[in-house]
């Protein structure tokens, strides 16, 4: 056993981050008309680990959904009739 090799440290590498074409669209029903999409051809760096950003893109896909959401006038008719009702009893 050669104990240089356990001796020696390795210098960090200057490693680009890489960086991934992202493209979401959220379909909110069967006809071309019922597709948003609220990220089209995205650069996105990935840095670090997905373990120590995941609150961030878990509060980024939930914001992006609800933005989705709220551009498709099918969704926005779903949801008035139970935003007026929920107004109402408050």
């Amino acid at each position: 056993m050669s104990s240089k090799s356990s001796n020696r440290k390795r210098k960090p590498r200057d490693v680009e981050p890489v960086e991934v074409e992202l493209t979401v669209q959220f379909r909110f029903g069967d006809e071309p008309d019922d597709v948003v999409t609220p990220l089209s051809a995205a650069k996105v760096p990935m840095v670090n680990s997905v373990f120590q950003n995941r609150d961030r893109i878990v509060a980024g896909l939930v914001a992006l959904t609800v933005q989705a959401g709220l551009a498709s006038p099918k969704v926005v008719g779903q949801l008035w009739p139970i935003l007026k009702f929920i107004k109402r009893r408050s």
